[in-house]
């Protein structure tokens, strides 16, 4: 089990659960128990199983012999709502073969014999805690690792990507600085004036290609620190209306910024920088969106409305914070929604200056930070992205 040598294991971080029906043998088991393991208890099985239901517990123990239900199928029925614990059958001798059974099903881990002593069974439980440990040790590593790998393959696309716009931006530039000279020495027709415009304008795009696709994952590592979101959420709307009334997107007039935030939200581990950009986006993305609205309707005088929510809440025993950014533009098609946070895919209808990688970054962001973003959109009523990070 686990080396106890160089790290010993707090055993009271991973709460246990017991079930039975005799309440001095819950009574007994708990003051002799509840100095080394978080543990909690119920006599009745159907309130045990919604216990279950809210929290996820490293161990659960039944005893077998229970009126309204036997501890075996208690634990059968334990195992489908909390897979992860580590299941314990308390039972006599007579009580063998159904304990052989529910291990045989992969119902239970172990049974402790009810004549055992009060020590063995502490260490019993000690090692089911281990074991519980080591599962989810095992299945995070093995999720960073799938996740690493994908992040690392999407990361070499967009990098050649936008290594490449950075080397042709290079040469266009050398071009329309010549080109540039030419035009104000000569009187040029209006049409190579117009290709210019439109060659800067190109230029612009492919910067913003390379901005985004500078995502340089053991750089971000070292930046990783603790910090609040809701100042993030507000520098970002700062950030991407200065950024309009500089010139590079049109403005946003007509449309309304409204924040709920969740005053007392906990600080987040992250990259302060690459969450930023991942919310500007979605912003400049909800914007397009009212945008596309006003050109189907044919109405450019109704108001766009963008909202900007956090809060946070305990999940089977895991801190979760979520930001959730809703629009009433023009919706996503049902068809597109799964693809759209692909490299590269655009579903507008209308020419944008937008490079179509700026939701394949978000959900980049958010796998560096082990969380998730869920789009969901109901056409022609708006959209709605929310950003789950895993404290």
């Amino acid at each position: 089990m686990v080396d106890h040598r160089e790290n010993e294991l707090n055993y009271l971080e991973y709460p246990v659960f017991l079930i039975d029906d005799d309440p001095v043998v819950l009574e007994s088991l708990r003051l002799y128990l509840e100095d080394t393991f978080c543990l909690e208890t119920a006599d009745d099985p159907e309130k045990a199983l919604e216990m279950i239901r809210s929290k996820e517990y490293a161990v659960i123990i039944s005893d077998q012999r229970m009126p309204k239900m036997e501890g075996s199928a208690f634990l059968a029925e334990a195992r489908l709502i909390s897979p992860n614990s580590v299941r314990i059958l308390i039972t006599g001798y007579t009580d063998l073969e159904a304990a052989i059974e529910a291990i045989n099903k992969g119902e239970i881990y172990r049974f402790i014999p009810k004549q055992a002593s009060i020590e063995d069974k502490e260490i019993l439980v000690k090692q089911a805690v281990e074991l519980y440990y080591i599962r989810k040790e095992r299945d995070r590593l093995q999720k960073e690792n799938e996740q690493m790998l994908k992040r690392l393959a999407v990361q070499k696309k967009l990098s050649a990507i936008g290594h490449f716009g950075l080397r042709l931006n290079e040469w266009l530039s050398s071009v329309m600085g010549a080109l540039t000279k030419q035009v104000g020495e000569k009187n040029i027709d209006e049409n190579l004036t117009l290709q210019l415009s439109r060659l800067k304008s190109l230029m612009q795009r492919i910067d913003e290609v390379y901005r985004l696709t500078d995502f340089d994952i053991p750089r971000l590592q070292a930046q990783m620190e603790f910090d609040d979101l809701n100042q993030v959420v507000l520098l970002s709307i700062d950030f991407t209306r200065a950024f309009i009334k500089r010139g590079l997107r049109r403005n946003w007039q007509g449309i309304r910024i409204i924040t709920i935030l969740d005053s007392t939200l906990p600080r987040l581990h992250m990259v302060k920088n690459a969450v930023q950009i991942a919310i500007e986006e979605l912003l400049v993305n909800a914007k397009q969106a009212i945008e596309e609205s006003r050109l189907d309707k044919g109405n450019f005088s109704e108001e766009g409305i963008i909202q900007l929510k956090t809060w946070h809440e305990t999940r089977l025993g895991e801190k979760r914070i979520y930001l959730e950014i809703t629009d009433n533009g023009c919706g996503i098609e049902p068809d597109n929604l799964q693809d759209i946070f692909k490299p590269l895919m655009s579903f507008s209808k209308y020419p944008v200056a937008r490079p179509g990688i700026g939701l394949n970054i978000v959900e980049q962001v958010m796998a560096f930070h082990n969380g998730h973003v869920h789009g969901e959109s109901t056409l022609d009523h708006g959209s709605k992205f929310t950003l789950e990070f895993c404290g």
